[in-house]
């Protein structure tokens, strides 16, 4: 994956801990469009971190490992979040990190 060289996107959400995303756990039903215009409805069962990405981008670089649940949102429910990678600046701890981009319209559906 090749680095960004365009801004990182504004109001970044890192979540550092489980009271960092939304509270809300049970299942709902969501309606999604894909950059593509296909659309469909689910039931998200991963649902804290499908409404964090509704409300702001968040850091890949989480304590709370949230990559397998966003890769969760990618693979089992085709809703598009991309991720974007970027260089750290020089004389920081990690050399480089990520944002993840909801890029499909996810609603809920009632």
């Amino acid at each position: 994956m090749a680095f960004k060289s365009s801004p990182i996107p504004p109001n970044n959400r890192w979540i550092k801990s489980a009271r960092d995303l939304p509270r809300w756990r049970s299942d709902r039903l969501f309606h999604v469009t894909s950059p593509d215009g296909r659309q469909f409805e689910d039931v998200l069962r991963k649902r804290q971190v499908g409404e964090a990405l509704m409300l702001l981008p968040i850091y890949c670089t989480s304590p709370l490992r949230l990559s397998h649940e966003v890769g969760q949102l990618k693979h089992e429910y085709c809703i598009n979040i991309e991720t974007l990678k970027f260089q750290a600046d020089t004389g920081t701890v990690i050399e480089s990190f990520g944002v993840y981009v909801l890029t499909a319209r996810v609603e809920h559906c009632d």
